[in-house]
């Protein structure tokens, strides 16, 4: 809400990442509660330096900290990190859980609307010039996360037309989820098998209603049964502004 607000306010907006410190009490506290091996799980290091801090604060701890580095955001690290806990609790070896985890933040997508060109160029992943015309011109861009990093994937000139496509490319993500049957090799030894089902999950950023009609359409048009609905973190609120929304869509795995 803070960040929204100095949005709103046209206050620049930074993020800072924790310092390893704080990542060293925590995993402390979680050796503290018992924890005899500990998976830390953390957005994408080409958009934040919280990943490095993890890796610096486990070299510290007396007990194996797996520190992964998820190449994506939002839920499509967060459904991951809830099958590693479901996991956890089933007594699952910690290796299997770890490439469990990174098979499914590779298979995940994510896809954002953006209803403003302005926050892109403030943080200077498109010119002045381009968000200028762009504004001008009404441009919806489409964006995704690809290679760890937020970039372009299409460019439409409404909003409606904008949320047709992104509905469409959401459509394709959920068929390849339920259908494929292809492996995805984490590691030697250690093969993650897709097993056809999708969790999605439908983010925003200050604009709930829109959210919801955007997760209802989904579940409707995709036949999705439970499409999750939250607001969107600080991170990618500064990158994409108030309006925009995005997309998840995270095939479930298998590790064997």
């Amino acid at each position: 809400a803070q960040v929204i607000e100095a949005i709103h306010n046209a206050k620049i907006v930074t993020t800072s990442r924790p310092n390893a410190v704080e990542f060293e009490q925590a995993y402390r506290n979680a050796q503290s509660g018992g924890a005899t091996h500990i998976i830390s799980v953390h957005l994408s290091s080409q958009l934040s330096g919280t990943y490095e801090s993890a890796c610096l604060a486990a070299a510290r701890l007396d007990i194996p900290v797996t520190v992964i580095d998820s190449g994506t955001i939002a839920m499509a690290m967060g459904f991951a990190v809830i099958r590693a806990a479901e996991l956890a609790q089933q007594g699952i070896a910690p290796a299997v859980i770890a490439d469990t985890v990174r098979a499914d933040c590779a298979a995940s997508e994510i896809i954002f609307y953006v209803d403003t060109l302005e926050f892109l160029r403030r943080g200077g992943r498109i010119s002045s010039l381009t968000s200028t015309v762009g504004n001008a011109l009404n441009v919806r861009p489409i964006l995704e996360m690809r290679d760890g990093s937020i970039q372009s994937r299409e460019r439409v000139r409404t909003r409606t037309r904008a949320l047709d496509i992104l509905v469409g490319i959401v459509a394709a993500a959920i068929a390849r989820g339920k259908s494929s049957s292809a492996n995805v090799h984490v590691k030697p030894n250690h093969v993650t098998h897709m097993i056809g089902e999708c969790d999605v999950a439908v983010h925003h950023v200050a604009d709930p209603e829109a959210a919801l009609a955007l997760a209802a359409r989904i579940g409707l048009e995709c036949n999705v049964p439970n499409v999750a609905v939250t607001e969107c973190g600080a991170v990618i609120a500064t990158h994409v502004g108030p309006g925009a929304c995005a997309v998840v869509v995270s095939p479930h795995s298998r590790s064997k």
